[in-house]
């Protein structure tokens, strides 16, 4: 049986050494926690998921502006995920204000976003990062 997840919570673990992509990803969590705490007010739901919306665009361009200072290579590979969370996010959106998307479906998508992308697809980031001993102080 699948727990419900009520609300997102940053932990420093989240963390991939980076200041601003890591305030970033905590912003990303605090917005998540906005469009799904409301979700029953339809349109300050949609109102949320826009904002979210405006803000992943921000932040993959600086994480992948990152990835291309560094060389990351699974820069490409990284970037399509971006793109297809992108879509992902914008169907889930679009059926907000049609109530077609349901706010079990947010909450999915934003765990599968947070604790997969974030938690996975990004360490490997803080792994390569690791590794050639790229100092994340100096880079952006």
């Amino acid at each position: 049986m699948e727990v419900p997840i009520s609300s997102f919570n940053w932990l420093d673990e989240y963390k991939i050494g980076n200041l601003i992509i890591d305030k970033q990803h905590e912003h990303l969590f605090e917005l998540a926690n906005r469009i799904i705490d409301p979700y029953n007010d339809q349109q300050t739901t949609y109102l949320n998921s826009m904002a979210l919306h405006d803000y992943i665009n921000t932040h993959f361009k600086a994480e992948e502006s990152l990835m291309e200072q560094c060389n990351y290579p699974d820069y490409k590979s990284h970037k399509e995920k971006h793109k297809l969370l992108t879509k992902k996010f914008d169907r889930l959106n679009s059926g907000i204000l049609t109530d077609e998307t349901i706010k079990e479906d947010v909450v999915k998508f934003m765990a599968d976003w947070i604790l997969v992308h974030i938690l996975h697809d990004d360490m490997h980031f803080q792994s390569f990062l690791n590794s050639t001993k790229t100092s994340l102080v100096e880079l952006m």
